[in-house]
């Protein structure tokens, strides 16, 4: 399905990442998914990695998605909580 005209109403903090050796989903939608994203807080490129890049290269993907937690969690006290 062709999501692409919803994303535009996705308001939450985002993260993208995207292995440069995907052959299923080239690394251009990885980029234009983030710049469509409003809340978009980085795009990280994941050098050698194919499709689910967090399985493959999960110690590549752990200081993105920590800074990206952190940064959310901070910036919204209600999520201290969890």
């Amino acid at each position: 399905d062709d999501i692409t005209h919803d994303v535009a109403k996705i308001e939450h903090p985002a993260l993208v990442t995207h292995g440069d050796s995907d052959l299923g989903m080239p690394i251009s939608l990885g980029r234009s998914l983030s710049e469509s994203l409003a809340n978009c807080r980085s795009f990280v490129e994941i050098n050698g990695a194919a499709h689910a890049a967090n399985f493959t290269h999960p110690d590549i993907m752990k200081a993105p998605l920590w800074e990206f937690l952190h940064a959310v969690i901070n910036k919204d006290p209600a999520l201290h909580e969890i």
